[in-house]
């Protein structure tokens, strides 16, 4: 936990430049992390960032699943000071990556995206399914961790919504009632 990179991916940079290739997280925690650096052309990624340099369309897979981003930040420096993207994860690439059943919450990204966000792709790039975007209004809602991309290639839905079951619904003064 936290590190501070100048450039991109403050825990992981990752740029799949051979063929085949893969990258798998899971199980892991990212805590306040910061990727600082000139991002106004790709996602930095304060705590991952993966690229996919074009042509060679690689790694196979990535998948990143499982895990916890709490507090990640992508910020630019000097001129590019607000141009931070993908608080949690930046990704540039045309291969689909995996990022599901994942936990987000305080990422910064004053660009776009403070949960994840998606650079140069085609179809849909990132699938962002059955997440947690620190609410349950889901993501880009106030106070929610949120997805952004340049072109509308991040799919968010469904989403996980935490809530909670009473047993019994009702407890008097003194009574116990489990919480599921």
């Amino acid at each position: 936990p936290a590190n501070t990179v100048w450039g991109f991916g403050g825990a992981i940079s990752f740029i799949g430049r051979t063929n085949p290739s893969s990258l798998s997280v899971t199980n892991s925690t990212f805590t306040n992390n910061i990727a600082r650096g000139v991002v106004t052309d790709y996602a930095a990624g304060g705590a991952i960032n993966v690229e996919i340099p074009a042509p060679t369309n690689v790694p196979q897979t990535v998948s990143i699943t499982h895990n916890r981003f709490i507090g990640n930040q992508a910020v630019g420096t000097g001129t590019t000071a607000g141009q931070g993207r993908g608080g949690a994860l930046g990704y540039s690439g045309n291969r689909q990556l995996t990022f599901r059943y994942n936990y987000l919450s305080g990422n910064v990204a004053p660009s776009g995206g403070s949960g994840v966000y998606s650079r140069f792709v085609t179809g849909t790039a990132i699938d962002a399914t059955h997440n947690w975007w620190n609410c349950n209004a889901g993501p880009s809602s106030p106070n929610c961790d949120s997805a952004g991309d340049a072109a509308s290639n991040v799919t968010t839905s469904p989403r996980l919504v935490l809530g909670f079951t009473p047993n019994p619904s009702s407890a008097a003064f003194g009574q116990q009632s489990l919480l599921t």
